[in-house]
């Protein structure tokens, strides 16, 4: 349910352009029948910014509430080396998954997450939402998937991730993202489209 519009500006401007709701909450608004998660498959969100995306990933964690469930974003980074956050004495296989999401460098090995450049700390947080992944199969959530990154690096990863994703069946991914030209790299089994509340889902 929308929250109330509790003022007389907002109500007016509400009216102007036939919006009954909180334009910030959009879960009144959005119906999730159409969307499945299955395992071995790439979930892609787009739609402009503000169109609803993060709120239908809250409401797809809902009704996906029994699968164990990654969010990229709450992951903690520890202060410690990078080689360290994994918890794990098997470093080929952490140095191997570093190198999925294009963390390749002996010195972002032995940094610590602070001293990493903001995209550097989310391909780092991505790698350990593949790590967890690895031990428990689930869903892998990335709410703004790989906003911060430049272009080109943003496709190497989507790559990579596809990649894993084929290779382990068990797994799955729901991806949000405001850019469009993340498609050919994911390859997607299904993209959603929202558009201010409204969605459309194409498989």
């Amino acid at each position: 349910m929308g929250t109330a519009i509790r003022s007389k500006r907002a109500k007016k401007v509400a009216e102007m352009f036939g919006v009954e709701a909180d334009p910030g909450s959009y879960a009144g608004f959005v119906d999730i029948a159409a969307i499945d998660i299955r395992p071995g498959t790439v979930t892609l969100v787009t739609g402009a910014s503000g169109s609803g995306k993060s709120t239908l990933l809250r409401e797809l964690g809902r009704k996906f509430r029994t699968r164990a469930w990654v969010d990229v974003s709450r992951i903690r980074l520890d202060d410690v080396p990078v080689v360290d956050c994994f918890g794990s004495d098997d470093l080929v296989a952490v140095l191997m998954t570093l190198g999925r999401v294009g963390l390749g460098e002996v010195w972002t090995y032995l940094r610590t997450p602070a001293e990493l450049s903001e995209g550097q700390r989310w391909r780092l947080r991505m790698a350990l939402a593949l790590w967890r992944m690895r031990e428990k199969p689930g869903v892998l959530v990335a709410d703004e998937f790989c906003a911060v990154l430049d272009r080109v690096t943003a496709k190497v990863v989507a790559r990579c991730l596809r990649k894993t994703i084929d290779a382990h069946p068990g797994m799955a991914a729901v991806l949000a993202s405001p850019h469009e030209d993340l498609e050919a790299a994911l390859r997607p089994e299904v993209m959603v489209r929202c558009d201010f509340g409204a969605i459309s889902v194409q498989t």
